[in-house]
């Protein structure tokens, strides 16, 4: 019963929010070690450049229309060498 509710919550949020929002408030949220909470924090930490949302938004799906393409093609998962 408590996955049911899970699962009836899960796809509410997404309705509410959209999966693109939903990705960018977890990883805003998530614990990436030495006192970080999100991915923002986390880079900060670690010495990596500023994050930029509509950049990772982009390459986001960049990469979901790119296997999309692959699967559309019928390619199988083979990766390319160069």
């Amino acid at each position: 019963e408590r996955k049911i509710r899970e699962i009836a919550l899960a796809s509410h949020l997404e309705d509410l929010l959209g999966k693109d929002k939903i990705l960018e408030i977890y990883l805003n949220e998530i614990f990436l070690g030495q006192n970080s909470y999100g991915v923002t924090a986390a880079a900060q930490t670690y010495g990596m450049p500023p994050l930029n949302w509509s950049d990772v938004m982009f390459r986001k799906r960049r990469t979901e229309n790119g296997a999309q393409e692959t699967q559309a093609r019928g390619d199988s998962s083979e990766v390319a060498t160069g």
